[in-house]
Protein backbone atom coordinates (compact mmCIF):
# COMPACT_ATOMS: atom_id res chain seq x y z
CA UNK A 1 0.00 0.00 0.00
CA UNK A 2 1.37 3.35 -1.04
CA UNK A 3 -0.85 6.37 -0.52
CA UNK A 4 -3.85 4.11 0.26
CA UNK A 5 -3.45 2.27 -3.04
CA UNK A 6 -1.89 -1.03 -3.96
CA UNK A 7 1.05 -0.23 -6.24
CA UNK A 8 4.27 -1.98 -7.15
CA UNK A 9 7.02 -1.03 -4.75
CA UNK A 10 10.78 -1.16 -4.68
CA UNK A 11 13.19 -1.75 -1.82
CA UNK A 12 16.80 -0.93 -2.68
CA UNK A 13 19.59 -1.80 -0.25
CA UNK A 14 23.01 -0.15 -0.50
CA UNK A 15 26.29 -1.50 0.87
CA UNK A 16 26.68 1.50 3.22
CA UNK A 17 23.54 0.49 5.19
CA UNK A 18 21.27 2.99 3.42
CA UNK A 19 17.97 1.89 1.92
CA UNK A 20 15.40 3.38 -0.46
CA UNK A 21 11.80 2.18 -0.13
CA UNK A 22 8.76 3.45 -2.01
CA UNK A 23 6.32 2.97 -4.84
CA UNK A 24 7.74 2.59 -8.31
CA UNK A 25 11.52 2.72 -8.64
CA UNK A 26 13.97 5.61 -8.20
CA UNK A 27 13.23 7.95 -11.13
CA UNK A 28 16.60 7.80 -12.89
CA UNK A 29 17.69 4.36 -11.72
CA UNK A 30 20.64 3.82 -9.38
CA UNK A 31 23.67 4.94 -11.40
CA UNK A 32 25.53 7.67 -9.58
CA UNK A 33 23.19 7.72 -6.57
CA UNK A 34 24.80 9.08 -3.43
CA UNK A 35 22.52 7.96 -0.57
CA UNK A 36 24.20 10.21 2.02
CA UNK A 37 23.22 13.25 -0.08
CA UNK A 38 19.82 12.17 -1.42
CA UNK A 39 18.33 10.99 1.87
CA UNK A 40 18.12 14.60 3.10
CA UNK A 41 16.16 15.64 0.00
CA UNK A 42 13.60 12.79 0.19
CA UNK A 43 13.40 11.76 3.83
CA UNK A 44 10.20 9.75 3.39
CA UNK A 45 11.82 7.20 1.06
CA UNK A 46 15.29 6.92 2.62
CA UNK A 47 16.23 4.94 5.69
CA UNK A 48 18.75 2.44 6.99
CA UNK A 49 18.74 -1.33 7.33
CA UNK A 50 20.38 -4.21 9.12
CA UNK A 51 20.17 -7.75 7.80
CA UNK A 52 21.85 -10.90 9.07
CA UNK A 53 21.11 -14.64 8.89
CA UNK A 54 17.95 -14.15 6.84
CA UNK A 55 16.25 -11.54 9.05
CA UNK A 56 16.58 -7.84 9.65
CA UNK A 57 14.94 -4.50 9.97
CA UNK A 58 14.40 -1.52 7.69
CA UNK A 59 14.25 1.73 9.67
CA UNK A 60 12.32 4.49 7.94
CA UNK A 61 11.42 7.93 9.33
CA UNK A 62 7.85 6.74 9.95
CA UNK A 63 8.76 3.43 11.66
CA UNK A 64 10.52 0.09 11.49
CA UNK A 65 9.73 -2.61 8.93
CA UNK A 66 10.69 -6.23 9.67
CA UNK A 67 12.57 -8.07 6.89
CA UNK A 68 13.05 -11.79 6.29
CA UNK A 69 14.05 -14.12 3.49
CA UNK A 70 11.57 -16.74 2.33
CA UNK A 71 13.62 -18.82 -0.12
CA UNK A 72 14.76 -16.31 -2.77
CA UNK A 73 12.04 -13.80 -1.91
CA UNK A 74 12.47 -10.89 0.48
CA UNK A 75 9.43 -10.32 2.70
CA UNK A 76 8.74 -6.90 4.22
CA UNK A 77 5.92 -6.64 6.74
CA UNK A 78 4.03 -3.36 6.29
CA UNK A 79 0.63 -2.58 7.83
CA UNK A 80 0.81 -5.99 9.55
CA UNK A 81 0.79 -7.68 6.14
CA UNK A 82 3.71 -9.58 4.58
CA UNK A 83 4.70 -8.12 1.19
CA UNK A 84 6.83 -10.25 -1.12
CA UNK A 85 9.61 -8.58 -3.13
CA UNK A 86 11.56 -10.27 -5.90
CA UNK A 87 15.18 -9.63 -6.79
CA UNK A 88 15.69 -8.04 -10.20
CA UNK A 89 18.78 -8.18 -12.39
CA UNK A 90 20.15 -5.92 -15.11
CA UNK A 91 21.92 -7.46 -18.13
CA UNK A 92 25.53 -8.35 -17.31
CA UNK A 93 26.79 -7.01 -20.62
CA UNK A 94 25.14 -3.63 -20.11
CA UNK A 95 23.40 -3.95 -23.48
CA UNK A 96 20.22 -5.38 -24.96
CA UNK A 97 19.29 -6.24 -28.53
CA UNK A 98 15.90 -5.65 -30.08
CA UNK A 99 13.16 -3.24 -31.10
CA UNK A 100 10.74 -2.62 -28.24
CA UNK A 101 7.40 -0.83 -28.62
CA UNK A 102 4.42 0.23 -26.57
CA UNK A 103 1.38 -2.04 -27.08
CA UNK A 104 -0.20 0.28 -29.65
CA UNK A 105 3.16 0.56 -31.49
CA UNK A 106 2.90 4.36 -31.41
CA UNK A 107 6.43 4.67 -30.06
CA UNK A 108 9.42 2.32 -30.14
CA UNK A 109 12.99 2.07 -28.88
CA UNK A 110 15.62 0.01 -30.71
CA UNK A 111 18.65 -1.13 -28.69
CA UNK A 112 21.63 -2.95 -30.19
CA UNK A 113 24.21 -5.18 -28.56
CA UNK A 114 26.90 -2.78 -29.85
CA UNK A 115 25.56 0.05 -27.67
CA UNK A 116 23.58 1.99 -30.27
CA UNK A 117 19.96 3.08 -29.91
CA UNK A 118 17.22 4.63 -32.02
CA UNK A 119 14.33 6.38 -30.29
CA UNK A 120 11.07 6.59 -32.23
CA UNK A 121 9.21 8.63 -29.62
CA UNK A 122 9.39 6.11 -26.77
CA UNK A 123 11.85 7.96 -24.51
CA UNK A 124 9.70 11.09 -23.99
CA UNK A 125 6.89 8.77 -22.82
CA UNK A 126 9.19 6.70 -20.57
CA UNK A 127 10.62 9.88 -19.07
CA UNK A 128 7.17 10.85 -17.68
CA UNK A 129 8.09 14.53 -17.69
CA UNK A 130 6.66 16.58 -14.87
CA UNK A 131 7.51 19.86 -16.54
CA UNK A 132 6.38 21.13 -19.94
CA UNK A 133 9.98 20.86 -21.18
CA UNK A 134 11.11 17.21 -21.13
CA UNK A 135 14.83 16.36 -21.18
CA UNK A 136 14.56 14.06 -24.18
CA UNK A 137 14.04 15.14 -27.78
CA UNK A 138 10.97 13.78 -29.61
CA UNK A 139 13.21 11.14 -31.23
CA UNK A 140 16.76 10.50 -32.29
CA UNK A 141 19.66 8.11 -32.00
CA UNK A 142 22.98 7.71 -30.27
CA UNK A 143 24.80 5.49 -27.81
CA UNK A 144 23.45 3.83 -24.66
CA UNK A 145 24.40 1.58 -21.80
CA UNK A 146 22.63 -0.01 -18.87
CA UNK A 147 24.50 0.54 -15.63
CA UNK A 148 23.32 0.19 -12.02
CA UNK A 149 19.67 -0.21 -13.07
CA UNK A 150 19.81 2.97 -15.18
CA UNK A 151 19.27 3.16 -18.93
CA UNK A 152 21.67 5.92 -19.98
CA UNK A 153 20.92 7.32 -23.45
CA UNK A 154 23.40 9.74 -25.06
CA UNK A 155 21.72 11.36 -28.07
CA UNK A 156 24.04 12.28 -30.97
CA UNK A 157 24.51 16.04 -30.68
CA UNK A 158 21.95 16.20 -27.92
CA UNK A 159 21.27 15.51 -24.27
CA UNK A 160 22.03 12.56 -22.02
CA UNK A 161 18.82 11.09 -20.63
CA UNK A 162 18.63 8.61 -17.77
CA UNK A 163 15.66 6.36 -17.21
CA UNK A 164 15.23 3.77 -14.47
CA UNK A 165 15.71 0.19 -15.61
CA UNK A 166 14.65 -2.11 -12.76
CA UNK A 167 15.64 -5.20 -14.77
CA UNK A 168 14.13 -8.67 -14.93
CA UNK A 169 13.59 -11.50 -12.47
CA UNK A 170 15.93 -13.76 -14.46
CA UNK A 171 19.34 -13.95 -12.69
CA UNK A 172 21.02 -14.39 -16.09
CA UNK A 173 18.86 -12.05 -18.20
CA UNK A 174 18.75 -12.62 -21.93
CA UNK A 175 20.15 -9.92 -24.15
CA UNK A 176 16.89 -9.91 -26.11
CA UNK A 177 14.01 -10.40 -23.64
CA UNK A 178 10.43 -10.52 -24.88
CA UNK A 179 9.48 -7.50 -22.75
CA UNK A 180 11.15 -4.56 -21.00
CA UNK A 181 9.77 -2.56 -18.07
CA UNK A 182 11.84 0.61 -18.08
CA UNK A 183 11.06 3.80 -16.13
CA UNK A 184 10.15 4.29 -12.51
CA UNK A 185 6.56 3.68 -13.61
CA UNK A 186 7.37 0.17 -14.94
CA UNK A 187 6.00 0.82 -18.43
CA UNK A 188 5.78 -2.30 -20.60
CA UNK A 189 7.54 -2.41 -23.97
CA UNK A 190 7.17 -5.55 -26.09
CA UNK A 191 9.73 -6.87 -28.54
CA UNK A 192 8.59 -6.47 -32.16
Amino acid sequence: MFGRRIKPGAAVFFSDGSAWFGSGFPTYGLHGIKPHILRDADKRRWGTYKFQNGTGELKMPYGSIPLRLDGNVLVLVTNNTPRRFIHTHAPRSGYLNGRYCFADERACLTLTSSGQFRDEGAVPILEHPVYPYPLSPPGGQGQYEIRDHSLILKYSGGPEVRIAYPGTTDPAPAQNPAELWPSFNLDALKKM
